[in-house]
């Protein structure tokens, strides 16, 4: 399972530590402060550098029915970059139970082709030209090693390299739900985790969900994360059981 992460310049991420996951977690928090970019963050991660990721739709959020844009790398990969800041590396890292430390690390790039005369004027540049832009993928983990694959921007297509326990990623897991079913809800959420062992992260703004929660699974039975931002600096709260047995008793607000 995974134990720990840590996001750096991804989306809205300029530097984001979690700790303390469980089989089944919770990550609550307000509108816009990042719940929806850590579950892309965890599939990113999960990837092992998987280059197709780099036109999946949970991952650039493109609309099903939208039209490829004019340049991909341009109008949808900078967005991946925290403040559009390309230049940069887009790190996320972690450490597994079983695996280890693990981590990606994801770079927009433009590859640039030097030529050099082979006349008796030695080392004369010829020519210096840059190709088609790339978002190239770096996957290191002690048990696969170092993996790296890209996917390059073409003028009719993305083409992409792709090298050959799990997890389950649920976007506000409340949503079309009347609360009076949400511990069975979450009753079923642990069978299915422990029966196929996966680890499940699932986000919620609703108090409501987070109560059904530890009604149906106890304080011990669930890892709940609230992010937050402050001052502009992104952060994660993970409730210990004792805490979260007062939160919820005091009514105390977690999301």
């Amino acid at each position: 399972m995974l134990e720990q992460l840590r996001v750096r310049n991804y989306r809205r991420f300029k530097d984001l530590q979690v700790d303390g996951f469980g089989r089944v977690n919770l990550v609550a928090g307000k509108n816009n402060v990042g719940k929806t970019t850590l579950l892309e963050a965890i599939l990113l991660l999960g990837s092992g550098g998987d280059a197709g990721l780099a036109f999946n739709k949970h991952v650039v959020r493109l609309e099903s029915t939208a039209a490829v844009p004019t340049s991909i790398s341009e109008t949808v990969w900078t967005s991946l970059f925290c403040e559009l800041q390309t230049d940069g590396v887009l790190t996320i890292s972690g450490r597994h139970a079983s695996v280890g430390a693990m981590e990606l690390k994801v770079s927009l790039e433009r590859p640039v082709t030097r030529e050099i005369s082979r006349s008796g004027d030695k080392g004369a540049l010829v020519s210096e030209h840059s190709g088609e832009r790339a978002l190239k993928f770096t996957y290191v983990d002690p048990v696969v090693g170092t993996l790296e694959t890209e996917a390059r921007e073409t003028a009719n297509e993305i083409k992409f390299t792709k090298p050959k326990g799990g997890v389950v990623l649920v976007d506000e897991i409340e949503n079309s739900l009347h609360h009076s079913v949400l511990p069975d809800v979450w009753r079923t959420v642990r069978k299915v985790a422990e029966q196929f062992n996966v680890q499940v992260f699932a986000t919620t703004y609703s108090f409501e969900c987070v109560e059904a929660a530890y009604e149906a699974l106890g304080a011990d039975g669930f890892r709940l994360h609230r992010l937050e931002t402050a001052d502009g600096v992104n952060q994660c709260v993970t409730y210990e059981a004792d805490a979260l047995k007062g939160a919820i008793r005091h009514n105390l607000e977690v999301r």
